[in-house]
């Protein structure tokens, strides 16, 4: 039998080992239990740290919150928050202050909060367009709402009020909206990136200029709302949602540029009238731009004393532009009955009036002058007394361009090619450009939002109207200028205001921060005789007419307004509806008048050059085509026009990067 306890390892008993190993086992084990029970501890004690600042910072949130509130009662109580207060600029400062140190859900309460108090979103957008002009008193531009959600209560039983909010140059990436009423709601120039709009109505709502990037439109409503200079890549939105809005200029879910869309493009049939004109004149000139002629005789029986001669012209025309023209004469030289029959062709021999010679035609076939090897989406043209070209090209060269007469090569006179940007040397989406009797030449720069001077050929520009970078709606603003035109003194420049719905006018003598003047519309977007819908083009010549002449671009007609005057008359196209006919228009651009006051209509949309002849609401297709095309007979949506000394059309063809030339015939 072994004794253990005597066994020995190197010189150790076995009794010893153990007593060894549990003499240390056991302060390594109190060791290891004291280290657990003080991770333990310390996890416990940041765990309440950690609750505690979390309650602090709650706590701090609502403090900020509630104090805001109470201040907001005290400013509205005395007064501060009154119309007669416009700009309301202390409370705007205060609220900005306080908005930079709230968490998202605060954030999204006080934008709850002042809408309920009329303090955003005062226009009436029940319809869903705004059909009122009212000034926020609270300004949300250039505000941080990243992460913000904004749902209704209720849900589908009440939708969340956020009716005609201006959210223009916010951040809202990964906000959430959820069973809104987004209806007249403008987005323009924010970055929405990864928003999400879940069972929400967007009616009439503005995206121009944002970036909608992974945007998800859910199950919202798009009726009515307009895309223009966004980007939607990777966005998700249906088919049916994509036919319920209006895209322009719009980099679209699959990455390709959109064709230019209206959410109102039901075509109606034309419809063919007749009009009888009886004159007692013995010629009759009329509008004839196709050779088509028919002649009627007419019989007629008098009885007369001697020596009386009648004449009767009997005049006949449709909207198709065939004339029918019948003349009958019936002499008598004596006391007896006599009857005669006269059957006679006219032909109009009024002069003058290119319109009613039926002379205005162009050659079908455009020439190239310039195309896409040297400039990218050209926008808009003048021609100077000298027949020199100036044409702005947006995108990517961001350039202002010159062709001297009989010149095959342009150089960039303003602008640094493909260099955006808001220094005094750089644009960002030229638009307009017009160019004095001096050589002065005025340029719209859309996203920076202002007019620019450049003299004596300078490449450095003035702000003579808005301020860099800064979009808005104040006398001393611009949102979004398109197309400008000066008048003949040279002393104002005349400009389309596009975001804001108005024609302003400043002195060229103006520098940046200088009011302007509202001469037309500024009573927010719509199709009425007293509001502008996206005005694009402008033409103003007092010595043939005192009157404006305006393309609405979404509103899918032109207007003619007195400058000053509180409404305007519509003069072409059908307010608000987008068609193909002879009669409708598609997203006109560019407009040119003649001094006999025909029009020349860049009808966008529709691929074509329609011109209307005075007093006359019937198109007539002189270039181009409704199917549009990069031929030599068609364009791709084309916004710039103008004629030489000699009458010669030239078209700025936005979409095949090109500029056309028109011989006249």
């Amino acid at each position: 039998m072994v004794d253990f306890s005597k066994r020995t390892f190197w010189n150790f008993t076995l009794k010893d080992i153990l007593s060894i190993i549990s003499s240390v086992a056991i302060p390594i084990a109190l060791a290891i239990y004291t280290a657990i029970g003080s991770q333990q501890q310390k996890q416990q004690a940041e765990k309440k740290q950690k609750f505690d600042f979390e309650q602090s910072t709650q706590l701090r949130q609502q403090t900020l919150y509630d104090e805001f509130l109470n201040n907001i009662y005290k400013l509205d109580k005395d007064g501060y928050l009154d119309d007669t207060k416009n700009p309301w600029a202390f409370a705007n400062a205060y609220y900005r202050a306080a908005h930079r140190q709230w968490d998202t859900i605060r954030k999204a309460d006080v934008l709850q909060f002042f809408k309920e108090k009329q303090l955003i979103g005062r226009n009436n957008c029940s319809d869903g367009c705004r059909t009122t002009k009212l000034d926020d008193i609270i300004r949300l531009n250039e505000l941080n709402f990243d992460n913000v959600h904004l749902a209704s209560e209720t849900g589908t039983l009440n939708k969340l009020n956020l009716q005609c909010v201006s959210f223009d140059q916010v951040s809202m990436s990964n906000a959430v909206f959820s069973f809104a009423s987004l209806n007249g709601v403008s987005f323009d120039g924010g970055r929405l990136d990864n928003v999400k709009f879940d069972s929400s109505s967007l009616l009439c709502a503005s995206f121009n200029g944002t970036n909608l990037s992974g945007a998800d439109f859910g199950n919202s409503d798009l009726t009515g709302t307009h895309f223009s200079n966004s980007d939607l890549s990777g966005a998700k939105i249906t088919e049916d949602q994509i036919k319920q809005a209006s895209f322009y200029n719009v980099i679209m879910p699959n990455g390709e540029k959109s064709e230019i869309s209206s959410s109102m493009t039901t075509k109606e049939p034309i419809t063919k009238t007749t009009t009888i004109i009886k004159t007692k004149i013995s010629t009759t000139a009329i509008a004839k731009p196709t050779t088509t002629t028919s002649t009627t005789s007419t019989s007629t029986t008098s009885t007369t004393t001697p020596s009386t001669s009648t004449t009767s012209t009997t005049t006949s025309t449709t909207t198709s532009m065939s004339t029918t023209t019948s003349t009958s004469t019936t002499s008598i030289t004596t006391p007896t009955t006599t009857t005669s029959t006269t059957s006679t062709t006219s032909t109009t021999t009024t002069a003058g009036n290119p319109c009613a010679t039926g002379n205005y035609l162009w050659n079908k076939s455009g020439i190239t002058i310039l195309d896409s090897s040297q400039v990218t989406n050209v926008v808009d043209i003048y021609i100077d007394s000298n027949n020199a070209l100036y044409i702005t090209d947006e995108y990517t060269n961001t350039a202002v361009w010159r062709l001297l007469k009989n010149a095959t090569t342009a150089t960039v006179i303003a602008g640094i090619k493909d260099s955006r940007g808001s220094s005094n040397t750089q644009l960002n989406y030229p638009q307009g450009v017009y160019v004095d009797t001096n050589g002065t030449m005025y340029v719209s720069d859309h996203y920076n939002c202002r007019v620019q001077k450049y003299i004596n050929g300078s490449t450095v520009g003035s702000t003579i109207a808005g301020i860099t970078g800064s979009g808005g709606s104040s006398l001393n603003q611009l949102y979004g200028p398109r197309y400008i035109t000066l008048d003949p003194t040279q002393e104002y420049i005349y400009i389309a205001d596009s975001n804001n719905h108005r024609i302003m006018r400043y002195s060229t003598n103006s520098t940046s921060g200088d009011n302007g003047t509202v001469v037309a519309g500024g009573n927010g977007a719509g199709n009425t005789i007293t509001s502008l819908s996206y005005p694009w083009g402008i033409w103003y010549q007092p010595s043939v007419s005192s009157d404006l002449f305006i393309t609405n671009n979404v509103g899918h007609s032109i207007m003619r307004w007195t400058p000053g005057a509180s409404s305007g008359t519509f003069i072409a196209g059908v307010p608000g509806i987008a068609s193909s006919s002879s009669t409708h228009l598609n997203s006109p651009t560019g407009i040119k008048l003649d001094k006999y006051l025909n029009m020349f209509v860049l009808d966008t949309n529709n691929h074509r050059v329609q011109m209307f002849c005075a007093n006359n609401k019937t198109g007539i297709t002189i270039a181009g085509s409704v199917i549009g095309g990069s031929t030599a007979t068609t364009f791709n949506r084309p916004t710039g026009i103008a004629f030489d000394s000699d009458m010669n059309m030239y078209i700025a063809d936005f979409g095949n990067s090109r500029v056309q030339k028109f011989m006249k015939l």
